[in-house]
């Protein structure tokens, strides 16, 4: 078994004890009863480094930055915008190319130019 998914394993379960245990407190103190002792819970070395963080930091550490998040999706807009030109413009290209090449529109030849008025 991986040793990091055991000592998370073990984190959740040290979690899930402390919330029942908060649990019967608040049982208790609602019945005016006399809150049970809590039990500890047995730690493991992996799983009681786990412990040392607390929630809040790990989600501090992993909240997103507004500022970078609105240039990034800036960035991603512009280059997104500028594949779409080339494409357009590679696809007319390629149709100028394949279907106009025997008789260009844009670069004629002198020698291929014909006299308007001998035309039939």
């Amino acid at each position: 078994m991986n040793p990091a998914r055991l000592a998370e394993l073990n984190h959740q379960r040290a979690l899930a004890r402390e919330q029942l245990a908060w649990i019967e407190k608040e049982i208790a103190r609602e019945s005016g009863q006399v809150a049970p002792a809590p039990v500890p819970a047995p730690t493991t070395l992996a799983s009681a480094s786990l412990l040392a963080v607390t929630p809040t930091e790990d989600l501090e550490a992993y909240s997103p930055d507004p500022v970078s998040a609105a240039a990034d999706t800036r960035r991603g807009c512009f280059v997104t915008l500028a594949l779409i030109v080339l494409t357009f413009v590679g696809v007319l290209t390629a149709i100028y190319f394949w279907r106009y090449s025997d008789r260009p529109l844009l670069f004629p030849s002198p020698n291929s130019s014909v006299d308007p008025s001998n035309h039939k």
